[in-house]
């Protein structure tokens, strides 16, 4: 309370001039203080916390599909259950009938830069048609200071290594990784899963031809029949992939311009200077003119509500002031 009185009996012992300065200054940095405040609280609104996502159990769906208990039914269940029992592992079957020949699958990250881009590109066109290969995607992208490109090649085996040097060739090589990937044992493994399951569809068809309608679970022998033939699509797809990369090797090349920048002169780099000039004025003037914008209708906003009480209280303390002095 001391502190407050003496406080008073200071700002009172101070020129009027001076009181005016400091209750202005007082009063301009309450209102910035209330519009900052209000503007961060209706920014907070906006913007509502988000929970975690909740996790909804979703239940499995029951299988169906159970063979009818009753007079025989245990032993049509065994039938058809010997009939679609699960794909042995490829074990059982010797993967020597399926190493004829090495199966290796070559590839090879390759980048180059060139200062001659148009040129680069053509050659490597003619490389590709020269060695019976083809793009399977090709990227460019062109710039002031270089153009790039990118692309996945594909040639044959047989011209893998002279298509590698070829592109070599066309500038100085920046990156360069070659691999080969020996893929006996996955082929092997493929063809005795996709002879496994051919041999179980044909066994169930078997089964539907030979039996009538009221010995098996007709249904339940068509849904595995249609399983197996989805699997033997699928593989056959695994083995058109591995036989692919057999015969066609992946080339993955990046070519890169590089082009000499001339040295500036005076003149440029004073045009440089002006231009970083002025577009450092403009981002200041934008700038000023978003905060105005921005928090100005709250500023007004307060200094109207506020008007009228400092407008009173300074009256009053002017009065008292002059009542003491007198």
């Amino acid at each position: 309370m001391n502190r407050i009185i003496q406080s008073l009996s200071r700002f009172q012992s101070l020129s009027p001039a001076t009181r005016k300065i400091a209750v202005a200054g007082t009063a301009v940095a309450a209102l910035f203080l209330l519009t900052v405040l209000t503007a961060q609280k209706h920014g907070l609104a906006r913007f509502p916390r988000t929970g975690s996502p909740s996790i909804i159990p979703v239940d499995a769906p029951a299988m169906d599909g159970a063979l009818p208990e009753g007079d025989g039914g245990v032993a049509l269940k065994e039938q058809a259950l010997a009939a679609t029992r699960a794909i042995p592992q490829p074990q059982a079957y010797s993967n020597n009938d399926f190493r004829q020949e090495p199966r290796v699958a070559y590839s090879a990250d390759l980048g180059v830069i060139t200062k001659d881009f148009i040129h680069a590109r053509s050659s490597m066109e003619e490389i590709l048609d020269r060695h019976r290969g083809y793009a399977a995607r090709l990227r460019m992208v062109g710039h002031p200071d270089g153009s790039s490109l990118s692309a996945n090649l594909k040639v044959p085996a047989s011209e893998y290594s002279s298509t590698l040097v070829d592109l070599k060739s066309i500038g100085d090589v920046q990156t360069d990784d070659e691999s080969a990937d020996e893929v006996i044992q996955q082929h092997g493994d493929l063809e005795a899963r996709l002879q496994n399951a051919r041999n179980n569809a044909r066994r169930l068809e078997q089964l539907l031809k030979e039996n009538s309608a009221k010995s098996i679970d007709v249904d339940y022998v068509q849904r595995q029949l249609i399983i197996l033939r989805a699997e033997i699509a699928k593989l056959e797809l695994e083995r058109h992939n591995v036989d692919e990369r057999v015969v066609f090797s992946n080339i993955h090349f990046s070519l890169r311009e590089v082009r000499e920048t001339p040295a500036q002169t005076v003149s440029a780099q004073l045009r440089n200077a002006a231009a970083s000039g002025l577009t450092d004025v403009i981002g200041s003037l934008s700038a000023l003119l978003i905060f105005l914008v921005g928090y100005g209708p709250s500023f007004l906003l307060w200094a109207a509500i506020l008007f009228f009480p400092a407008r009173y209280l300074w009256r009053r303390s002017r009065v008292s002031f002059a009542r003491e002095s007198a």
